[in-house]
């Protein structure tokens, strides 16, 4: 596999979900992001002095949400790529019938040229 076939397939990693992670790896990130938020709160509360310093819990806070979006985003952006591919199959298939349904066609019974379902002089319907 060459540089090019990884930029134009990025997301075929894990066919089940759509993600270039697993699961697991979704778990496990968003499980640190969240210690690490948990250790920023708790840190800056056991603290409790005036002039304690704000750079661990900062840092912390910082790593927690680094941490959480690595873990919720590529998720989220799957989501967004298969609810977008749905959407978009959607619009054809309702161009498709809209087309076809406008096409001009001959009607069996009366011969006129006419559209729709049925003919529009004598109503039977049109193949």
């Amino acid at each position: 596999m060459n540089l090019k076939d990884l930029k134009e397939k990025p997301y075929e990693k894990d066919p089940e979900n759509g993600m270039r992670q697993s699961y697991g790896a979704m778990i496990v990130k968003i499980g640190l992001g969240a210690m690490f938020l948990i250790s920023a709160i708790t840190t800056n509360w056991a603290e409790q002095a005036p002039d304690a310093p704000l750079a661990p819990m900062l840092l912390s806070v910082v790593f927690g949400l680094a941490f959480l979006a690595w873990g919720i985003l590529p998720w989220w952006n799957a989501k967004r790529r298969i609810a977008a591919a749905e959407a978009r199959k959607q619009a054809d298939a309702a161009a498709a019938e809209q087309a076809r349904l406008n096409a001009p066609k001959r009607c069996p019974n009366c011969g006129a040229a006419t559209k729709g379902d049925k003919c529009e002089y004598c109503g039977s319907p049109l193949p």
